[in-house]
């Protein structure tokens, strides 16, 4: 084993030297140079003579401009400095040379000094993800930093937003003024969500508006955007996934509650932790298995709650809107209502359901329990519609009977059966609303769904488990136990972090969720590596209404060519004066000087597309785009306190 003690990088000492014995691994130690270099420079940036020179000057945009050449006229200005020392000096020894050159020689090496300062600096900022960043963000279009606090603001939080997300708080806050007591005031975390800064300034989006995230993978988006809005949900939480490292990185943090000692914050510590994960894709680890007890019979007694639940299996299995076999979809969707409503009132477990859904025989059972259990007529007609099926033509039958066997295919794994095999009247089972009021946890964990068209997976459940909670939250906003009687709604508010949701299934709910929640009191986190990847899973209606219902966010990597050019668009272009130069004979020994003036795009496609980890552009609902900086969970304020616990 190589000792790679001292203070080079380990990789030094492992790697082997694949550049030769001529080059001596010379670029390789120049990258890490440049990157020291550039560590210099951030910090500088963040000082307080940086901030007032980006903030009060154009150094940065003149700095970071295409073919700038600032620092070689800085270079030519210091030279042409020390010349002149030299011709005063000189002067002043009478003509001396040997005294002369003497005196101006500390002039000459502290510019030859300066001079390779600059040189250094230039050679690693010109090529770098830095150059990128002090370019955009001191480009025409993008927001100032005057812009970023009327915004986005910490107090412009305290001044608008904390009175429409969190009023019944506020008001008894000064309700408890009034009386002499002391009040518990509403603070900016409970009603915005912090996503990093901005010209130094803390950007703050409103939990009343949802937030569309775009970044592909290894773009950065679960660092830096998934992970802390989960541990900093106000109040209750659900998170899905296809792996298990969200739950690794947050479970213990809500459970027990984090501090963040910058802000006075406190995160979590209040609910308990569930875990969804009917394939056992964390099984093999207790902080991530499988312990929530739920099926999706419940509910279902109520035919209206049935009807929902069969019109999302439906849609999953391929038979819902925009499908060719659409008329097929119809029929099935009466049939699942029915084998739903016959098992809960029957307080059957779901195992049932796949039972009946093997053959239309089976299926009679279901017939003869809803005549049983119930004498209302319109139920009775759910029922003939099962019976209908004897003496339906044969390849009829097997038509409509399609979507049924599919809808509950993924059953067939006992594994999954299992993890849900309860009846809708099991004292143990979860009680989705007391969870939104208590600031529950929950995790969805699914596998992604296959892009072969080979049928159904644990998905659906996951869909069906997001119907209930977000139809448990539109309950709760329309209770007595909501905010007041102008304004119903959740507080503070619930929290839904959608993580590749396409990946996993197509949400027949999401759209309604959009179009309400924000104003209930529970807000969506959709996150997607592209926009094509959501109008392939729903419709390009359906993408649009999402994209113009949020907050939206994009990380670096994103290729597609719709979303630059829409950022792009809402940059926006400004106009640039350009002076050429040109001669001919009849223009003298100088020849001329021809201005032109036009418009052209401040940002092009691919600087969006290159931006460097740790940054995003993120732009409000009617502001302004604003290029952010989002600190990695781990630098979070609250991960200190996290670490001190462990």
């Amino acid at each position: 084993m190589a000792d790679v003690s001292g203070d080079r990088p380990w990789y030094e000492e492992l790697a082997p030297d694949l550049e030769g014995d001529a080059g001596r691994g010379v670029e390789g130690s120049r990258v890490d140079s440049r990157r020291r270099v550039m560590a210099v420079w951030r910090g500088f940036e963040d000082s307080r003579a940086g901030v007032w020179l980006a903030e009060h000057t154009r150094l940065l945009a003149a700095l970071s401009r295409e073919g700038s050449v600032l620092v070689r006229r800085l270079a030519v200005g210091v030279l042409l400095a020390a010349m002149a020392f030299t011709l005063l000096l000189f002067a002043a020894a009478g003509g001396d040379p040997v005294a002369g050159g003497l005196l101006s020689m500390p002039f000459w090496m502290a510019a030859l000094a300066v001079c390779a300062v600059l040189w250094a600096f230039w050679d690693a900022y010109r090529d770098s993800g830095e150059r990128l960043v002090d370019r955009l963000s001191s480009a025409p279009g993008m927001a100032t930093r005057r812009q970023v606090a009327a915004a986005c603001g910490v107090r412009e939080v305290m001044r608008t937003i904390v009175p429409s997300v969190l009023p019944a708080m506020l008001a008894a806050a000064m309700r408890e003024r009034r009386m002499g007591g002391a009040p518990v005031w509403p603070r900016p975390w409970q009603a915005a969500m912090y996503v990093g800064e901005c010209h130094h300034v803390g950007v703050w989006l409103s939990l009343e508006m949802h937030a569309y995230v775009l970044g592909p993978t290894r773009s950065g988006k679960t660092v830096t955007v998934v992970i802390p809005a989960v541990v900093e949900a106000p109040g209750f939480v659900l998170a899905t996934s296809t792996r298990s490292d969200i739950i690794s990185a947050t479970r213990r943090l809500r459970e027990r509650g984090v501090a963040d000692p910058s802000n006075g914050a406190r995160y979590g510590g209040r609910g308990r932790v569930h875990i969804f994960d009917p394939e056992g894709l964390g099984a093999a680890d207790p902080l991530t298995r499988h312990n929530m007890r739920w099926t999706p019979l419940q509910g279902c007694e109520d035919p209206t709650t049935a009807m929902r639940r069969a019109q999302t299996l439906v849609g999953v299995g391929g038979l819902g809107q925009g499908s060719n076999n659409r008329e097929w979809g119809v029929s099935a969707g009466g049939y699942i209502q029915a084998l739903l409503y016959a098992a809960a009132i029957s307080n059957l477990p779901i195992s049932k359901c796949y039972e009946w859904s093997v053959s239309p025989r089976k299926a009679l059972e279901a017939a003869d329990l809803i005549r049983e259990h119930t004498g209302e007529r319109e139920m009775l007609r759910w029922a003939d519609t099962i019976r209908g099926l004897e003496t339906m033509d044969t390849r009829q039958r097997s038509s409509e009977w399609f979507g049924v066997r599919n809808a509950f295919a993924i059953l067939a794994d006992p594994k999954v059966r299992s993890t849900m095999d309860f009846s809708p009247r099991d004292p143990r089972l979860i009680d989705p609303r007391r969870m939104v009021e208590d600031h529950d946890t929950v995790y969805v964990l699914s596998r992604p769904k296959s892009q072969a068209g080979g049928g159904v997976n644990a998905g659906l459940f996951a869909v069906l488990l997001l119907d209930t909670f977000q139809e448990a939250c539109q309950d709760l906003a329309l209770s007595r136990e909501a905010s007041g009687p102008n304004l119903r709604k959740i507080e503070p508010p619930a929290r839904f972090v959608l993580d590749e949701l396409s990946n996993i299934e197509t949400w027949g709910g999401l759209r309604n969720a959009i179009t309400q929640g924000g104003g209930n009191g529970y807000q969506l986190l959709v996150v997607e590596q592209s926009r094509d990847m959501m109008v392939r899973d729903y419709d390009r209606e359906t993408e649009q209404t999402v994209w113009n219902n949020c907050n939206r966010i994009m990380l670096g990597g994103v290729t597609d060519r719709d979303s630059l050019e829409w950022w792009g668009m809402q940059i926006g272009r400004h106009e640039v004066t350009r002076f050429e130069s040109t001669w001919n004979p009849g223009q003298g020994p100088l020849g001329g000087v021809t201005e032109r003036r036009g418009a052209e795009e401040t940002v092009l496609p691919w600087e969006l597309s290159r931006l460097p980890r740790g940054w995003m552009v993120v732009q409000p609902v009617r502001e302004a785009p604003a290029l952010v900086r989002a600190p990695h969970f781990m630098e979070r304020g609250w991960w200190h306190d996290a670490e001190g616990d462990r």
